[in-house]
């Protein structure tokens, strides 16, 4: 099955925020343009699904109505919908504002696709910079 897996599940990379808001642009830019990435906002693609009214946005609007915060498993059933369309040259994707804790990780791991890699730009050359020095357990920078 790990086979069948390589060939059917599309690359999916994470460029973390980092302290080089600019070099994070561009390293998606670069992702984009030259390499067929295509670059998944999660903050945006939520604010447009409320936005359309579309069933998951409502749900959305339902929990966001509430005061709490959109669980991990909604905002990976709404990136499963976008990611398996259908289109075969949709295959390379970007997640950017999502996961950013552990938990949610896991699910978008277990039940949507695998995270090929994540990208954490810095002004340092080849160390990453965490943007905050306190680091929760629970914070995805802190599994690295």
């Amino acid at each position: 099955m790990e086979e069948v897996y390589r060939h059917i599940e599309p690359s999916v990379i994470n460029v973390r925020s980092g302290k080089n808001e600019a070099l994070q642009e561009e390293i998606i830019k670069n992702l984009s343009t030259n390499h067929g990435y295509v670059n998944l906002d999660v903050t945006q693609l939520t604010s447009y699904e409320m936005e359309r009214k579309t069933a998951i946005g409502q749900e959305f609007i339902k929990i966001v109505k509430s005061d709490k915060n959109i669980p991990a498993n909604l905002k990976v059933k709404m990136l499963n919908k976008i990611i398996y369309s259908g289109q075969v040259s949709l295959n390379k994707f970007i997640l950017t504002n999502f996961p950013e804790q552990i938990d949610q990780a896991k699910e978008f791991e277990l039940n949507c696709s695998k995270i090929a890699a994540i990208i954490y730009p810095t002004n340092q050359g080849p160390t990453v910079e965490i943007s905050n020095k306190e680091l929760s357990m629970f914070n995805i920078d802190s599994l690295f």
